[in-house]
């Protein structure tokens, strides 16, 4: 009957611990180590949008962030210093980016690892925050 009590207790707080994990976001503690600064408690999920390719695992990811106007520019001085540089909307015509961009401006950054790609877009105009998963 000991062993039985045992078990469930462990079940039990095996389940919780895995409730626990799945409640973070990882993309926002990505984005975080790739910026630089914390920006959990400024960013609120707006959407996302994800396209993988079965075969051979290529595809993007594309998560879509609210920013309140008090960390916005905040974080556009960060972004700037931080060697981000202004976007041209019309140049990411072809891309999965565009429709979240268009008619609007502001900075991004490019970063490598491997063969994945991701971009930190800050977009001043609709006071949101992208990140762009691109892997090849």
């Amino acid at each position: 009957m000991d062993i039985r009590i045992g078990n469930r207790i462990y079940c039990v707080f095996v389940l919780i611990l895995f409730m626990w994990t799945s409640c973070t976001n990882s993309s926002i503690s990505e984005m975080e180590e790739l910026v630089g600064i914390p920006m959990k408690e400024a960013l609120n999920p707006i959407c996302d949008e994800c396209h993988w390719n079965d075969f051979n695992g290529n595809g993007y990811k594309i998560e879509v962030y609210h920013i309140s106007q008090k960390y916005l520019k905040r974080y556009g001085s960060v972004f700037k210093s931080s060697g981000f540089c202004e976007y041209d909307p019309t140049m990411w015509k072809q891309s999965e980016i565009y429709p979240y961009i268009k008619n609007s401006n502001g900075l991004y950054k490019i970063f490598n690892k491997n063969d994945e790609i991701k971009y930190v877009f800050l977009n001043m105009s609709a006071c949101t925050i992208i990140y762009f998963v691109n892997i090849l």
